[in-house]
C-alpha cells in the first residue's frame, strides 16, 4: 500500500512531512478524474485534509498521472493519489486560489508598473 513508510524505505528519505492521501475506494466521477489530470503544476490551492486547512502548490505530478504532490507553506507535502486527488475536487476540498500562476501575475503585475511609470528602467 501507498504510505509515508513505503516511501521512506523506498526512496531512503524522512517522510515524516509527508502526507500521504491514497486511494479509498470513494466514488468519483469520471470528469472529476479528468479534471485531476489536467491540473498544471506551480497553481495554488487550499486543501481541506483531515479538518485542517493549507495553503498548497501543486509541485509535481508521475509520469503516468497516478501520483501528485503539493507542496504546502510550513513546509509539509501531501502525495495524493489520482482518484482520491479527483474526489478532493469533487467534494470542494481542493480549491484553486486563483485561475493564474504566480509566475504569470508577477509578470503582468511588474509590466502594469512600467506602463505606468516608465522612468523606473532608467533610474
Amino acid at each position: 500500500p501507498l504510505n509515508a513508510d513505503n516511501i521512506e524505505m523506498m526512496l531512503g528519505i524522512d517522510a515524516s512531512s509527508i502526507h500521504v492521501v491514497a486511494d479509498n475506494g470513494a466514488p468519483v466521477e469520471d470528469n472529476m478524474v479528468a479534471w485531476a489530470q489536467e491540473l498544471q503544476p506551480g497553481t495554488w490551492y487550499t486543501l481541506d485534509h483531515n479538518g485542517a486547512s493549507a495553503q498548497v502548490q501543486y509541485a509535481w505530478q508521475s509520469q503516468r498521472k497516478q501520483l501528485h504532490l503539493f507542496a504546502a507553506v510550513d513546509g509539509s507535502s501531501y502525495l495524493i493519489q489520482l482518484r482520491r486527488l479527483a474526489a478532493y475536487l469533487q467534494a470542494g476540498l481542493l480549491v484553486a486560489q486563483d485561475e493564474e500562476g504566480l509566475t504569470v501575475r508577477a509578470t503582468r503585475d511588474a509590466l502594469a508598473k512600467l506602463d505606468a511609470n516608465p522612468e523606473r528602467l532608467l533610474g
